[in-house]
């Protein structure tokens, strides 16, 4: 009867060592999972944030174009004055310059 209760008290002893690897594989798998969830959430942000950020670097660069294309439009507005002007200024000059020399042929008819 002993033989059978050290059988059986073996056993029970086998028993537990298979229970106690069963729990620990348990609470390993367990925090693995945790690891996972927390690596997961750590990528997802960390995603998050860059996708953020190129989304702002993308809003500066067109608003960085845009600003450029004013300043574009306003050099060539500035530009299209001044080549006015100068046309301008080149007329009134053709046009003085015509008046002296009618001035002169003038003078030199009346002497």
């Amino acid at each position: 009867m002993q033989a059978v209760v050290d059988a059986l008290q073996g056993i029970v002893n086998k028993d537990e060592q298979i229970v106690a690897v069963l729990n620990q594989t348990a609470q390993a798998a367990q925090n693995t999972a945790v690891t996972l969830q927390n690596t997961s959430r750590d990528d997802r942000n960390l995603t998050s944030d860059r996708l953020a950020e190129a989304r702002n670097q993308q809003l500066n660069v067109q608003e960085r174009e845009r600003r450029a294309m004013a300043r574009q439009l306003t050099l060539e507005d500035d530009l299209d004055a001044a080549q006015q002007a100068r046309q301008w200024r080149d007329w009134t000059i053709l046009g003085l310059g015509l008046a002296c020399v009618g001035l002169l042929v003038w003078g030199r008819r009346r002497r």
